[in-house]
């Protein structure tokens, strides 16, 4: 009878197969299989098992965002911000904390001045 692994949906003969496909495989890579466990009990490699890719027409939320030059809907996947891609995940709401709010202030200063020495300079110098 074969066992269903806790962390796997493989059986442990499915396990074990993918075991020595990959063992093989970087055998291949680094020439030896000896090198292949030294690097394996030093930490050096580790033996991933490839995830599934979903396929292309999987049920994933698109983006749905309309383009304004095109008018077509974003084909993008759909993540947060309110099931948008990240190009059309909306505006910033702004600043939340008082840290923020204060920062937001002193750039707007910053900018304000800035503008108000060039202005200054370009009408008292012509």
């Amino acid at each position: 009878m074969m066992k269903k692994n806790a962390r796997e949906d493989r059986t442990d003969n499915d396990a074990s197969t993918i075991h020595q496909e990959l063992m093989a495989h970087a055998t291949k890579l680094l020439g030896s299989e000896e090198r292949v466990r030294v690097m394996l009990a030093a930490g050096t490699l580790r033996l991933l098992v490839p995830k599934e890719r979903p396929k292309p027409d999987s049920a994933r939320k698109l983006c749905g965002a309309s383009a304004r030059s095109t008018g077509k809907p974003c084909q993008a996947p759909g993540k947060g911000r309110g099931g948008r891609c990240k190009l059309h995940g909306g505006m910033s709401t702004g600043p939340k904390t008082e840290q923020g709010r204060q920062r937001l202030r002193e750039a707007m200063r910053r900018r304000w001045l800035s503008k108000r020495g060039d202005q200054v300079a370009r009408n008292s110098g012509g």
